[in-house]
């Protein structure tokens, strides 16, 4: 009876939550994991402008990248190089605009250096694409429908 329904169980399943350190899974949440461990775990991060504060607690979030990176290992053992090399990257990439800018966490007038923005944001806001939800929701894209007989006779609705 319910055979149908077991054959595409994991239709039902976020993708993240199946694959959670694949590349298009690291691509679009490992950022957000690291800030959130940072914000909630070091007490520096609480307030809305102390990104910049990694300058001073560097070490402090490459600890938490190594738990990220252990919990890849245990994951999905083939992921876990690419997993620490991602952390580095973005870290190295949140040093960089930390030094250069006056950082803060996702930008609000009069402080424009956001770290994190929308990910259907193109420009501005942030640096790193952030989705407000790990659920697999795309960007929407824009879609031109025409009427059928238009595309069918090359545009001449009346032929």
């Amino acid at each position: 009876r319910f055979k149908a329904y077991h054959r595409t169980f994991y239709r039902f399943v976020e993708s993240n939550s199946v694959t959670p350190f694949s590349g298009r899974a690291r691509d679009r949440a490992l950022s957000a994991v690291l800030v959130s461990m940072s914000r909630m775990l070091i007490s520096e991060f609480f307030t809305s402008d102390s990104a910049a504060l990694i300058t001073r607690h560097e070490a402090a979030v490459r600890e938490l990248a190594k738990v990220i990176a252990n919990r890849a290992q245990l994951v999905d053992a083939d992921e876990h190089p690419d997993t620490i090399d991602h952390l580095d990257e973005l870290i190295d990439q949140w040093l960089t605009m930390a030094r250069s800018h006056e950082l803060v966490w996702s930008p609000y007038p009069g402080k424009p250096n956001g770290m994190l923005r929308s990910p259907d944001q193109e420009r501005g806001g942030g640096i790193w694409p952030t989705p407000q939800s790990m659920r697999e929701v795309d960007p929407p894209a824009p879609v031109l429908l025409r009427h059928a007989r238009q595309a069918n006779t090359g545009g001449n609705a009346n032929g």
